[in-house]
């Protein structure tokens, strides 16, 4: 019996109604729908796409999208879990319907290619538990003569889900396999936030929620993106409901961004815990509004006492439009925004109270930047005279001398310590700033654009 086609519910996915007509998606959707009612023009279907790989930063939304998808196109819907897709290989294909069209979403584990196996457990699945390189690759072989054959039954859709730019084990990717690749549209705030509503349920906020569509979006966006966190989050709401017997306001989404949705004392601002990530954020804030021609005020900063990491701030680099090449001078703004969450700490606590490894992952970041700047990039970190300027073009790479990774290593280095002097020079100039950013952190949690550029005025 063919499947019936059906508006998608909450069951699916919130996000459908808000997509654009135009977007991929829908396009694919309605290229499957007219070809679901000619399941024997096996060419439709082929132009379809007979194996499909699509693009998301949320992976675990991903049963919910391709289950809608499917269930607007009249097609029948499968899942393959990721322990199956190998090991039961061609045992599921066997099972599939005969007489309708389907979508199979294969969950995508190491037998996608080598790329996964970095990413440890974000699937699901034990990385190397029972992994078979040798079974992987006759797999990979065997359903590209699966799809080669031309499908023996009613027509199939395989579909894969990867993070944006992942990649495919080179077997998979030629033509008439996974030749197809989509990306799920990203929303704006606004149409992000009402997404967020409708997905959990209007009646657990009050209209201090949807007050401001674009502030309830960027709180969406950087704290609660992914499906596993709105799941948490929405536990912790209907808690909240049960016990208060009130639904939550954007003040209560504010401390559940900030401390996390697990039942705890809140700490009082003041408290000691709070403030070294209020000083290390605001010190990233104020140098990434204020350096310079390049400083852009961010579009959103938080201040997280948390394990996972201390906080966010999300300054709007792109100044630089999509798909542009950032100069020299934008790649040292953002060294710069680096280093000044640990100099605001040296500043505001002294030299012996810098938090003992708060600043390793900005460190990893910046001195991988100056590395690319100067190893890969042939930049040098001097540039008062031509000569200067031109004296570090040789670009390191394949085997290289140890003498000249020495010496970029000593590029790396001078020019970090000369740009962290920098930074602290600014935050020195800026002090009574830095203290209104982080007294405004400690008391909110989360700054956003609007916060940050009322905090930035001169005090008059």
């Amino acid at each position: 019996m063919p499947y019936a086609r059906r508006t998608p519910s909450r069951d699916y996915t919130p996000y459908w109604n808000y997509w654009s007509e135009d977007s991929a998606v829908k396009r694919w959707t309605r290229e499957l729908t007219q070809a679901a009612a000619h399941p024997g023009d096996r060419e439709r279907w082929a132009l379809t796409g007979q194996a499909v790989v699509v693009e998301h930063e949320d992976l675990e939304v991903m049963d919910g999208v391709l289950h809608c998808v499917a269930n607007m196109a009249g097609l029948a819907y499968r899942r393959v879990p990721v322990a199956e897709v190998v090991s039961d290989f061609p045992a599921w294909v066997e099972a599939l319907p005969e007489d309708t069209p389907t979508l199979v979403y294969l969950e995508a584990g190491l037998w996608v290619g080598p790329a996964l196996e970095d990413d440890e457990d974000e699937l699901g699945f034990p990385r190397a538990l029972g992994h078979d390189e040798l079974a992987t690759a006759a797999f990979r072989q065997a359903l590209r003569g699966f799809l080669a054959a031309g499908l023996p039954q009613a027509p199939l859709v395989l579909v894969i889900a990867l993070k944006s730019g992942g990649h495919l084990d080179p077997q998979l990717r030629r033509q008439g396999c996974f030749d197809r690749r989509l990306a799920l549209p990203q929303l704006g705030n606004a149409e992000l936030a009402r997404a967020f509503v409708d997905e959990l349920g209007p009646r657990l906020f009050d209209p201090s929620v949807t007050a401001d569509l674009n502030h309830l979006g960027a709180l969406v966006r950087y704290e609660f993106a992914d499906h596993r966190r709105r799941s948490l989050l929405h536990q912790a709401l209907r808690r909240l409901q049960w016990r208060e017997g009130r639904p939550a306001s954007f003040q209560d989404l504010l401390l559940f961004a900030t401390y996390g949705t697990a039942d705890q004392e809140l700490p009082p601002a003041t408290q000691a815990p709070r403030r070294l990530p209020a000083i290390h954020e605001a010190g990233h804030a104020l140098v990434a509004a204020m350096d310079g021609p390049r400083g852009t005020i961010p579009v959103y900063v938080s201040a997280r006492p948390r394990n996972d990491n201390g906080g966010i701030v999300v300054p709007p680099y792109d100044g630089v439009a999509e798909g542009e090449e950032h100069t020299y001078a934008d790649m040292v703004h953002r060294i710069r925004v680096g280093l000044a969450g640990r100099a605001a700490e040296q500043l505001v606590l002294g030299a012996d109270q810098v938090s003992a490894s708060g600043a390793r992952s900005d460190l990893m970041r910046v001195y991988a930047l100056a590395c690319d700047l100067f190893l890969a990039n042939g930049h040098s970190p001097d540039l008062s005279s031509e000569a200067a300027v031109a004296s570090n073009l040789a670009i390191l790479h394949g085997q290289v001398a140890e003498a000249d990774l020495a010496r970029a290593e000593a590029l790396c280095r001078e020019f970090l310590q000369t740009q962290y002097l920098a930074v602290l020079a600014l935050l020195r100039q800026h002090r009574a700033v830095l203290d209104r950013l982080i007294a405004a952190l400690m008391a909110r949690g989360v700054l956003f654009q609007e916060d940050m550029r009322q905090l930035l005025q001169p005090e008059t």
